[in-house]
């Protein structure tokens, strides 16, 4: 990981506002093991990239009603 991702990583507060859910929510998603993340001296860090990725794999496609 060079400096530059490191500088591109979001923060938990980062994280929440992106998606635009509570941080008690990121925080147990965490948890959970739910959400793709990075710890990094205790600190828990998001890659948007992984973030966008996440997003994409739970949208659910509509279905055409005739």
């Amino acid at each position: 990981m060079t400096k530059d991702d490191k500088s591109r990583l979001l923060s938990v507060g980062d994280a929440a506002a992106y998606l635009k859910v509570s941080h008690s929510l990121i925080y147990k998603y965490v948890e959970q093991r739910r959400i793709p993340h990075i710890k990094i001296g205790g600190r828990i860090r998001f890659d948007p990239s992984e973030l966008s990725e996440w997003i994409i794999s739970r949208s659910v496609k509509a279905v055409k009603h005739d």
